[in-house]
C-alpha cells in the first residue's frame, strides 16, 4: 500500500464545461480533507451560471444552486467556514459555459485505516 503524506496542499484548476456534473475533486482513501478555497469566475462576456455540489454516497447536496457569474467576475463558493470530506466523497459542478472556471484547494490528511 502507497504511504500518504500526513499532511498534503492540493489546489485544483479546472475549465468547466456546458452539460453534466462535472467531478472536480474526490477524496482519496484513506484521506480526509479540509477545502479551504473554491471559486468560480466567469471569464466570458456573458453572464453565466454554476451549481457546485457536495457529493456523499452518490446523494448531491447543493452547496450554491444556480449561481450567477457576471462578465469578468468571480464568486467564491465555501463561504465563511470548511468543508469535511472522509474518503470518496466528491465536489460536482455544473456549469452554463467553459467560459467559467474553477480553482479548488484542499489540505489532505491522512487517516487511520478502520
Amino acid at each position: 500500500m502507497a504511504e500518504v503524506p500526513l499532511n498534503n496542499f492540493e489546489t485544483v484548476p479546472a475549465t468547466l464545461g456546458a452539460g453534466p456534473d462535472q467531478v472536480i475533486y474526490t477524496c482519496p482513501p484513506g484521506v480526509a480533507a479540509v477545502v479551504l478555497f473554491a471559486q468560480v469566475s466567469n471569464v466570458g462576456a456573458a453572464d453565466e451560471s454554476f451549481t457546485a455540489s457536495f457529493r456523499r454516497a452518490g446523494i448531491n447536496t447543493e452547496l450554491l444552486a444556480n449561481a450567477p457569474v457576471p462578465p469578468n467576475d468571480a464568486i467564491r463558493t465555501i463561504l465563511g467556514g470548511r468543508l469535511i470530506l472522509k474518503t470518496d466523497d466528491a465536489i460536482v459542478v455544473t456549469a452554463t459555459s467553459a467560459n467559467l472556471k474553477m480553482v479548488f484547494s484542499v489540505l489532505e490528511t491522512a487517516t487511520a485505516n478502520t
